[in-house]
């Protein structure tokens, strides 16, 4: 794992620490992707059940596949996070990492993991809010262009600081809030995405491509010249079920 990919992911031992797991507990992952977090959790905690849940058929097959002939196997199922697929009070713990941003009803979700978890069992939701998102350039106007484009194209690019309002509307209790402040000091393009994100924003027409391109090689010699600064916060939210 390169320094970057160990910054931006940093945070995930904190909040699957936060999940509070004890032996016999069945914990259930919403957004899981082709399930990397869930396997993770699954061997970090012995005795413990976990269950993967994503929308994507595609990313449900890959999870499967890549958990055959573990000794640890994680049940990984086809689901909609707003119409989550289980009995009420299923799981003794209910996470999501980095899903809400993509949601359209963030609220309908969270009042889904909280539906499905038990009575004093722990939600915990960690995500970025994409303000926080701070890359050192010369042209600061065109960087905070392409930076504001990058948050309103998601569905929710604020959502980290929105997300313990969510909690009490979801009547969540015991809300405590963990920030973790990822910085990476090389330019790694398959992590940050910066190049992605000025290209995306060229296509849009909020700046030119020739703004792109010369942003990105304003990147790049920083980089060269080990002056590189990328940071983001990520906000891990903890409640109870009542």
């Amino acid at each position: 794992m390169g320094t970057a990919e160990a910054a931006w992911l940093g945070y995930k031992a904190r909040s699957i620490e936060l999940l509070a797991l004890s032996e016999g507990d069945h914990v259930l992952d919403v957004g899981c992707g082709t399930g990397e977090d869930a396997r993770t959790i699954a061997a970090r905690a012995p005795g413990v059940s976990v269950t993967g849940v994503d929308a994507s058929d595609d990313k449900i097959r890959e999870a499967r596949a890549q958990t055959l002939g573990l000794p640890r196997p994680v049940d990984f199922q086809v689901g909609d996070a707003y119409a989550l697929p289980f009995d009420g009070e299923t799981f003794d713990a209910c996470r999501a990492d980095r899903v809400f941003h993509h949601l359209v009803d963030q609220e309908k979700a969270l009042a889904e993991m909280a539906r499905v978890t038990r009575p004093g069992g722990r939600v915990v939701v960690s995500d970025t809010d994409y303000d926080t998102l701070v890359v050192q350039a010369p042209d600061v106007d065109l960087t905070r262009r392409i930076l504001l484009h990058h948050t309103e194209r998601m569905e929710c690019g604020r959502v980290g600081r929105r997300l313990r309002g969510l909690f009490l509307d979801a009547g969540l209790t015991s809300i405590e809030i963990t920030p973790y402040a990822a910085i990476a000091t090389e330019y790694d393009e398959e992590v940050l995405k910066l190049r992605d994100k000025a290209e995306r924003a060229a296509a849009t027409g909020a700046i030119t491509a020739e703004a792109a391109a010369r942003w990105v090689a304003s990147l790049v010699e920083a980089d060269r010249t080990r002056r590189f600064v990328c940071a983001q916060v990520v906000l891990t939210v903890t409640g109870h079920r009542a």
